[in-house]
């Protein structure tokens, strides 16, 4: 395993985990906008829970 695997192992896990965007770029050292483009992934469960919370169902967004 590479630093560069270790890093972004870690910054997608931050990020997943509700980290901001703002706080994982600056604990990787990077500026936010290429922390997103490079380390934000998008997981299913994130698009359910962002979809529960544009369509207002609660019950969704917290299971």
């Amino acid at each position: 395993m590479r630093l560069h695997d270790a890093r972004h192992t870690a910054a997608s896990i931050m990020l997943a985990a509700g980290n901001s965007v703002s706080a994982t770029a600056k604990w990787l050292g990077h500026d936010p906008a290429m922390t997103l483009r490079v380390y934000g992934h998008v997981y299913d469960d994130a698009l359910k829970t962002a979809g529960a919370a544009l369509f207002g169902d609660a019950t969704e967004a917290a299971g």
